[in-house]
């Protein structure tokens, strides 16, 4: 064997996220997740325009550009049960996994703005 030599519990993983990819309805779903993703978010964007600055992506690899340091929203992020990961500088990467559910994304959202609104606030 070799490190990356192929193997069959490999080949069938393969087999099986083609499976699952190109079952029908398995991408327009993903692709209404995203939309709802994005456009909650931008709803986020007109609520805290001093703070949010841009959101962009495709599919379910979304960026939120935040004025300043994005350090600040992490922690308070962190604060309301949100692990989000620790940029360096001021966008902030969201991707969530293809079978994040729509409650999921709201309640994304929530703790989200809640913790955007303690930036805010300068807490």
């Amino acid at each position: 064997g070799s490190t990356f030599g192929g193997n069959p519990v490999a080949a069938a993983a393969g087999n099986a996220l083609l499976a699952v990819l190109t079952a029908p309805g398995f991408l327009p779903e993903v692709k209404k997740k995203s939309h709802l993703l994005i456009r909650t978010l931008q709803r986020l964007k007109n609520k805290h325009p001093r703070l949010v600055r841009e959101v962009r992506g495709l599919g379910l690899l979304v960026g939120i550009e935040l004025s300043g340091n994005a350090q600040q929203a992490v922690a308070h992020a962190l604060a309301h049960g949100l692990l989000i990961n620790n940029p360096t500088g001021q966008v902030i990467r969201i991707l969530p996994p293809y079978t994040v559910t729509d409650e999921e994304i709201e309640l994304f959202a929530e703790k989200f703005d809640a913790a955007l609104a303690r930036c805010e606030k300068g807490a």
